[in-house]
């Protein structure tokens, strides 16, 4: 089992700038430092995922409806894909809908966060992740 390295990497993929922007900020406040990789859409996440010149990132952050491919598309993909399937993706999302949170699971996410009102929610996004970040062992 490995263990983490000094820094973790992350591949936030969102197609709000806004919401880029303010998961960014809340990772700094929460005094969690980390590589944050951003893509606009699932086409543009999973040709990152997929590419051999690409470090690969510690885990997803997926935002469900988006443009060209949306977040149930691209964990379909990922799924379908021996060389990323053990990609840890967590859902995040303004949708709280019971549909999309049974889907999300059954196609394998490792957790669903729905998006609050205010900054407060990637703070406490930022402090789960680095919590699990260094609780768990990936192959």
């Amino acid at each position: 089992m490995k263990a983490p390295s000094a820094s973790p990497r992350f591949l936030v993929v969102d197609d709000e700038e806004v919401d880029r922007i303010a998961l960014a900020r809340g990772f700094r406040r929460a005094g969690f430092h980390c590589e944050l990789t951003m893509a606009r859409d699932g086409k543009e996440a999973l040709g990152l995922l997929q590419s051999e010149s690409v470090e690969r990132p510690f885990l997803v952050l997926l935002d469900l409806n988006m443009p060209r491919m949306g977040g149930f598309a691209l964990l379909d993909a990922i799924r379908a894909d021996s060389s990323i399937r053990k990609t840890v993706v967590f859902v995040l999302t303004t949708s709280d809908d019971d549909a999309d949170i049974e889907n999300a699971y059954r196609k394998g996410a490792a957790g669903y966060v729905v998006k609050g009102q205010s900054g407060d929610t990637f703070v406490g996004l930022a402090s789960l992740l680095e919590r699990y970040w260094r609780t768990v062992r990936l192959p």
